[in-house]
């Protein structure tokens, strides 16, 4: 898991995507779509329709608010670049985000020094980096599934910040049918790319990300290739492996 060093850089400033992630995704349709002929069967080749690939150029568009440290949404340099869950509420006193997923990957550009989950003010989870070792990559969540509406609190401080130094973000689980639904998409790892493009085609781009840095294993190369592509254009930021 990453965070945006002091000199902070626009967070989730995605830019357009390239030819190169519209090509990595119609090649893991391709493959997925392949694995499920019988080997008697020639591949079918299947091909992005055009408003497919306008739509997750937007995806790869998504901006949100500046998270900055000290848990204001504005001012300061260190400000965090939280990719997954991806912060769509800014109206009430933190920045918030909804996640259909029981059990959401926790993602940032760069490196934490903490990152702890609460509740009503009570640590449920806290993880601390080493003097040699930061908190980088996505993190799997580490308690029990979310329950339908249930809300948590994430602290992050970054590398190099102090003690007291946190970003908040209120985490909320979505109602019971989207996550009955997020759980029926992430029960079939051979259509997780067909459920991303799904998500991005009707719009809802929090979804989408979280199903792209869903655990896999294996995790297909094309994927493993727009997962670092999505990160490195998120924040200006060299990729890191997502795993």
């Amino acid at each position: 898991m990453n965070l945006l060093p002091s000199k902070a850089k626009p967070l989730l400033a995605l830019g357009a995507v390239t030819g190169l992630a519209a090509l990595l995704l119609a090649g893991l349709g391709n493959a997925s779509q392949a694995a499920e002929q019988p080997s008697q069967s020639p591949p079918q080749v299947v091909q992005l329709q055009p408003s497919l690939v306008e739509r997750l150029r937007k995806l790869l568009g998504i901006t949100t608010p500046r998270v900055a440290v000290g848990g204001s949404r504005s001012g300061g340099d260190d400000q965090i670049c939280l990719i997954s869950p991806l912060i769509r509420q800014t109206s009430n006193a933190l920045p918030a985000a909804t996640t259909a997923l029981r059990k959401p990957t926790l993602l940032a550009a760069e490196e934490l020094n903490e990152l702890r989950i609460e509740r009503d003010g009570q640590i449920l989870w806290r993880q601390r980096a080493t003097s040699t070792t930061a908190l980088a990559g996505p993190i799997p969540w580490p308690l029990d599934p979310l329950r339908p509406g249930e809300r948590v609190t994430l602290w992050l401080r970054p590398r190099g910040s102090a003690g007291g130094d946190f970003a908040k973000v209120a985490l909320i689980a979505a109602g019971t049918s989207q996550q009955q639904n997020a759980e029926t998409l992430l029960n079939n790892p051979r259509g997780r790319l067909a459920a991303v493009q799904a998500a991005a085609t009707a719009g809802d781009d929090q979804l989408a990300l979280e199903l792209l840095y869903a655990p896999l294993d294996p995790v297909p190369p094309a994927v493993a290739q727009l997962r670092q592509q999505l990160i490195q254009q998120a924040c200006g930021l060299p990729s890191r492996p997502t795993r």
